[in-house]
């Protein structure tokens, strides 16, 4: 399978690829896009003899469709844009399974914070982790892994909030995933109501980001091992979010992450009360009732910093449980599906 080729690599990168710094622990807690549509041109030849003087159609009439033959080949590839002055480097995959006639959902799946492995790893590694291009093929969706830059000492990373994780708080890295969004409007029919974000760790306050001041844009997010750092946060409309955190994640501390998904539900309006949504083992999610957007909250006892569902590597170096109880992957698809833009 794709991502055993690339175990080795994902053994020894993982062991920060979620990683933010320690101060993620003690961190408490949107520009439009233009939409263009596409539409193909039939051109219907009437092939039957008529006379000038009337319009009946023979019954021999035949009709051409003369819609041109749209590529369905995967598309799995690296590709570059220069944004803010820096090249910058984004995977795209496109698979077989999507219609390119009809539009098409967008996930972005954004890496955590990364050691310097190897020349842009990090959003190689996000696929792998995760299993997010398995799930696009059997789904029928687009995804892409945008590729963080690097700080002093490295690290890939997203500025996503003074918490975490990049050095450089002025580094325009929302304005980079507008344009990759940009460009997919530009080659394929994307569905706008149907744009998420979701990553691990600092990825995973990326998407709050995104969220946070690009609501119009991003229908629905879900941050894995992560809290929202964003300050201020105000959304121009509440988002739905799918939140996943682990009760023993050393590097996101679970309280402060549930305290901050607390707030989101208030953002959304939601009621004070919440019930159970799933429930599998060491897996439980709850929802909070009278929402004007979605909130659910998903607990892994005794969890790490870790990627439900996904490769099972971080406990080996020191990063905590990686539960089966609950396929992380899965779960926010499901949730993604039931979310557009209103």
């Amino acid at each position: 399978m794709r991502h055993h080729t690339t175990a080795a690599l994902v053994a020894a990168a993982l062991i920060a690829l979620a990683a933010c710094s320690d101060d993620a622990s003690d961190t408490g807690a949107a520009d439009a896009a233009d939409a263009a549509d596409a539409a193909t041109d039939t051109e219907v030849a009437d092939t039957a003899a008529t006379s000038p003087d009337t319009e009946a159609t023979s019954p021999d009439t035949e009709i051409v469709d003369t819609t041109p033959d749209v590529p369905s080949d995967p598309i799995d590839e690296e590709r570059l844009m220069t944004h803010d002055g820096v090249e910058r480097l984004w995977r795209l995959y496109v698979p077989e399974s999507v219609d390119r006639a009809s539009p098409a959902p967008v996930v972005f799946n954004f890496h955590g914070a990364t050691p310097p492995l190897g020349t842009n790893t990090a959003s190689l590694l996000q696929a792998e982790l995760t299993l997010m291009k398995d799930k696009a093929a059997a789904e029928g969706f687009i995804v892409v892994h945008p590729q963080g830059l690097s700080n002093a000492n490295g690290r890939q990373t997203w500025n996503a909030a003074e918490a975490c994780c990049s050095d450089d708080l002025t580094r325009d890295d929302e304005g980079f995933v507008l344009a990759i969004l940009a460009a997919l409007r530009d080659e394929f029919l994307i569905d706008d109501r149907r744009i998420y974000a979701t990553g691990i760790s600092n990825g995973g306050f990326m998407s709050f980001a995104l969220a946070c001041h690009h609501a119009d844009v991003f229908a629905a997010i879900a941050p894995v091992a992560a809290l929202n750092g964003t300050t201020p946060c105000d959304p121009s409309r509440p988002v739905p979010a799918l939140v996943i955190n682990g009760t023993d994640d050393e590097l996101v501390n679970y309280d402060l992450a549930a305290a901050t998904v607390a707030v989101w539900a208030s953002l959304n309006g939601c009621d004070a009360t919440t019930s159970s949504s799933f429930q599998n083992g060491d897996s439980a999610c709850d929802a909070w009732s009278g929402c004007d957007a979605a909130v659910e909250f998903c607990t892994v006892t005794g969890g790490g910093h870790t990627w439900p569902g996904g490769i099972d590597v971080f406990e080996v170096f020191g990063y905590g449980y990686t539960t089966m109880d609950l396929s992380a992957t899965d779960a926010m698809w499901d949730f993604f599906l039931a979310h557009p833009l209103p």
